[in-house]
């Protein structure tokens, strides 16, 4: 019973699921694929670095020691994901990116 008022839920916000032949027209390439989601890890650390900065201000005095080994390990975090993403790109050359 649960499951059909579920179905039903789903249907209702989502929609119907697409048929065979319609799900070729919704795909896209794999080079538009990682051109698209290979920015997310990069704006993800971008954004805590905001978000982290923001929370430091409320306790100005007592967060400025600590805003400089913060601020370091972001860059170091930024620095590993873009590395990693060249790694995944320079295996998966032919694939497009990440598979």
């Amino acid at each position: 019973m649960r499951t059909v008022r579920f179905l039903t839920l789903k249907k209702l916000l989502i929609g119907q699921p697409l048929r065979n032949y319609e799900i070729a027209e919704e795909k896209m390439s794999r080079q538009k694929g990682l051109a698209i989601l290979s920015s997310d890890g990069l704006s993800s650390v971008a954004y805590a670095t905001e978000e982290i900065l923001i929370a430091f201000t409320a306790f100005s005095a007592f967060a400025n020691a600590y805003t400089v080994p913060i601020a370091a390990a972001i860059v170091a975090l930024i620095w590993i994901v873009s590395l990693s993403y060249r790694k995944a790109i320079e295996i998966f050359r032919m694939a497009g990116g990440l598979t």
